[in-house]
């Protein structure tokens, strides 16, 4: 398959605005920034995941890429809606809700991930959020 330049159909276009418009209103009614960035990749996300699912559907007919229709299109954002949808369960989760207003110290955004999630690296989550690894092992020995 050659290198080629893909496009989006007038009706896949108007489904991304949709989407678009959509999202910033969303975005802007979020009640956490990681809510809102989640919107943010989404937007690019659903550009990169029609591409996908245009190459997917061209490949399987033997033809060449060139065209991202309104279905595929629709796809792609029907997966960022679950994508959003998933990541805010995982956050609630996490902190018991998408509120996370109330600021949670180091140690204790530590004991609730360790909680959650026991099999994570707890040095690789002490450099994610500057903490010394040395205090975190501390921390979850207490």
């Amino acid at each position: 398959m050659r290198a080629s330049t893909i496009t989006a159909s007038e009706s896949a276009t108007e489904v991304y605005c949709r989407f678009v418009e959509n999202s910033f209103r969303a975005d802007e009614a979020s009640a956490t920034d990681y809510e809102a960035s989640i919107w943010g990749k989404l937007r690019i996300y659903v550009l990169q995941l029609a591409g996908v699912a245009c190459v997917m559907n061209a490949i399987e007919q033997g033809l060449q890429p060139s065209v991202v229709t309104a279905k595929q299109m629709s796809w792609a954002v029907d997966i960022a809606y679950y994508s959003q949808a998933s990541q805010l369960r995982m956050l609630i989760d996490i902190f018991g809700s998408t509120n996370t207003t109330s600021q949670l110290t180091n140690k204790e955004l530590m004991m609730l991930l360790e909680c959650r999630f026991p099999n994570l690296i707890k040095s690789k989550l002490a450099e994610a959020i500057g903490v010394d690894p040395c205090q975190v092992r501390r921390w979850m020995n207490e």
